[in-house]
């Protein structure tokens, strides 16, 4: 029997973080006075840039304009706007690829980056252990770089494309479409054009970029919201095996959606 229906997509990933108990899963991050072995997936002149908002106890957000939406905050004078950089690295001591996320500062990890790149022309033919000292203010990051060496997970662990990159920013900062709504409903003006800034990101993109690290039962619920009976796909042995059932579902989501798109171009 199928289960009921748990909302959007996006609900499913949001409650998949609570559930981690991470804010922030998807994203590097060091506690004060740790320190983490990553391999760069991307160089340095390959970055993302983010433009973000902040304030401190109400905002902080990706600039809602990455997402085709209205943004409140952009003309505010008491909310912060700064760039931040993101580039793809392979976390050791998580097991994982994650974003590494931060603004170019004195304080930050990208002013010794640059130095590395400077001298040897690349941030990815090496480990790199990465720092971090202190908190809040206090906060200083520091690297130290490995000898070169071959990365042994190059077949098999790939960098984030920029639209999933995009995907996990609306994750991470729990970017509803419904933020946009900031006026009453007779004042709302209409929607601005979508921003070049980040490129689409289609239903189907998102939902198989969002396979990767949940478990059976959420798979499930997500079969079951997008009406896909699992048995047409799957014997009932592998269904509780993850890597299989991902498979299956992914295959299952593709058949979907390609047809949708077949029928919307008759």
């Amino acid at each position: 029997m199928a289960k009921e229906k748990s909302g959007s997509m996006l609900d499913l990933l949001k409650n998949r973080i609570k559930k981690s108990g991470q804010s922030k899963e998807g994203q590097f991050y060091l506690k004060a006075d740790s320190k983490k072995r990553v391999r760069f997936l991307t160089d340095l002149e390959e970055a993302t840039v983010v433009t973000m908002h902040d304030k401190w106890g109400e905002v902080n957000t990706p600039c809602l304009t990455h997402f085709g939406m209205e943004c409140p905050y952009c003309e505010r004078d008491d909310v912060r706007t700064k760039e931040q950089f993101i580039w793809s690295v392979y976390c050791y001591d998580d097991k994982k690829v994650q974003m590494f996320m931060f603004k170019a500062a004195q304080n930050s990890p990208v002013p010794h980056l640059i130095n590395l790149y400077e001298t040897i022309g690349t941030i990815m033919d090496r480990d790199i252990v990465v720092s971090r000292v202190g908190e809040k203010l206090e906060t200083q990051y520091s690297i130290v770089s490995m000898d070169k060496s071959t990365f042994k997970g190059a077949s098999k662990i790939k960098p984030f494309t920029e639209k999933q990159v995009f995907v996990l920013l609306k994750v991470i900062f729990e970017v509803d479409e419904e933020d946009d709504d900031f006026e009453d409903e007779e004042e709302k003006p209409k929607k601005s054009k979508k921003s070049k800034k980040a490129p689409k990101v289609s239903k189907l993109e998102e939902l198989i970029y969002s396979l990767d690290g949940i478990g059976v039962d959420e798979m499930e619920e997500l079969a079951d919201e997008e009406d896909i009976d699992l048995d047409e796909y799957i014997d009932d042995d592998d269904r509780e095996k993850p890597k299989k059932l991902r498979k299956a579902l992914k295959t299952a989501l593709v058949e979907k959606y390609e047809e949708d798109e077949d029928d919307d171009d008759e």
